[in-house]
C-alpha cells in the first residue's frame, strides 16, 4: 500500500503538471516553428548550484552546506522562452548580529538568513526594505526609521507698533 501524499506534495505535483501542460506543444506546432522552446541559461546562485533536466527545460537549484534556499528550487522553461520563476538566492546562516535603530520592526525570514524591515506609522524607512546574509556578511546595512515633520497653517502676525518701526 502506498503512503498518502502530503498536501505540499500534491501541490507540487499539480504545479508541475500545469507547467508541463504549458510547455508541451503539439507536433504540428513544433514543425511549423522548426525550433524547440529554449530558455537562456539561468544564473547560478552564489553559494549554490543549478542543474538542468528534461532537455534543459527544467532547472533545479540547491544551496551549499550551511546556506538556505531563498525562493523556489524549481523553474520551468515556458513556450515563450522565459523561465516560470526567477533563480533563487542562497542565504547564509552565519552573519553577525546587528544593531537596529529605535522603532525599526525586524522580521526574520528563512531562519534569519534574510531580514525584512518596517517602520511604524508616522516614520519613514531610510535604507533597504530587506538585507540578505551572503556567506558571513550582510549584503547591506539595516535602515533607520526617521520622523517626518510637516508644517502647515503657519500664521505670522506683527504688532502694529512693530510694523510702524520698520517702515
Amino acid at each position: 500500500m502506498r503512503p498518502p501524499v502530503s498536501s505540499r506534495g500534491l501541490m507540487l505535483m499539480l504545479f508541475l503538471a500545469a507547467v508541463v501542460m504549458e510547455t508541451v506543444e503539439p507536433r504540428s506546432s513544433r514543425r511549423s516553428r522548426g525550433r524547440k522552446a529554449e530558455c537562456p541559461v539561468m544564473k547560478r546562485p552564489r553559494n549554490g548550484r543549478v542543474a538542468y533536466r528534461s532537455r534543459n527545460r527544467v532547472a533545479t537549484f540547491k544551496c551549499n552546506k550551511n546556506f538556505i534556499l531563498i525562493g523556489t528550487g524549481l523553474s520551468v522553461c515556458l513556450k515563450n522562452r522565459e523561465w516560470s520563476l526567477p533563480a533563487p538566492v542562497c542565504g547564509g546562516k552565519n552573519c553577525p548580529r546587528l544593531r537596529f535603530s529605535k522603532g525599526l520592526e525586524v522580521v526574520k525570514e528563512y531562519k534569519g538568513a534574510k531580514l525584512r524591515f518596517k517602520c511604524p506609522n508616522g516614520l519613514t524607512r531610510q535604507g533597504p526594505e530587506s538585507i540578505l546574509c551572503i556567506g558571513k556578511q550582510w549584503d547591506g546595512r539595516p535602515p533607520k526609521c526617521l520622523g517626518r515633520f510637516t508644517l502647515t497653517n503657519i500664521t505670522v502676525s506683527l504688532k502694529q507698533s512693530d510694523a510702524k518701526e520698520r517702515s
